[in-house]
């Protein structure tokens, strides 16, 4: 696939969709993933899982948090939890929307990362089965869902710290990858000297 510049109408057609079945993973990423690919994955699902807390830690200290702010953080949520009921061959528990408590939204993010986390065991090529929101049958490599999971994620809790400024509070002081690197590293010093 060639890259189209900005401002241009072509827009380019995923390897996935070429091959008219719509189930072969997309190539380039599954190419470069190492051997130690499930350590990957659970960086990634951990970060992920992080960065969700900071925004929902954010939103708690809200006197009153945004209610645009709560459905976006229910939002990611909600799609994690339909990923995640996808990979367990299982109906999602709530839909992509749901309207919750940050309080519920916490919980629920507590429970699914240790779902998660067994899911990644897996490893990144295994191929996940499921009908979209359209009813056509596809299949995503897990790679490819937890990458999309933490991208979906970072555009929503940017949004999220948006609202919260917007409204005179404080948002998470960041959600980056660096920045979680570098506290998991101050953790992992902790527990190693207590």
């Amino acid at each position: 696939m060639s890259v189209v510049p900005f401002g241009t109408s072509k827009v380019p057609i995923p390897a996935r969709l070429e091959n008219g079945r719509g189930v072969r993973p997309m190539t380039g990423y599954l190419d470069r993933v190492g051997e130690d690919d499930m350590v990957d994955l659970e960086q990634q699902l951990l970060y992920d899982h992080w960065a969700n807390v900071q925004s929902l830690t954010a939103m708690e200290g809200a006197a009153t948090p945004p209610e645009t702010a709560l459905r976006i953080a229910g939002h990611v949520v909600g799609v994690g939890e339909m990923w995640l009921a996808r990979a367990e061959l299982r109906d999602p528990a709530f839909t992509v929307w749901p309207q919750i408590s940050i309080k519920k939204l916490g919980e629920q993010l507590n429970r699914s990362i240790e779902s998660w986390l067994k899911v990644a065991r897996a490893g990144s090529d295994h191929v996940i089965a499921y009908r979209n929101r359209l009813g056509e049958r596809m299949e995503s490599s897990l790679a490819e869902i937890v990458l999309d999971l933490a991208v979906h994620g970072a555009h929503h809790r940017g949004q999220i710290a948006i609202l919260l400024r917007q409204h005179g509070y404080e948002p998470p002081r960041s959600t980056d990858f660096v920045p979680w690197l570098r506290f998991r590293a101050v953790i992992a010093r902790q527990n190693n000297a207590g």
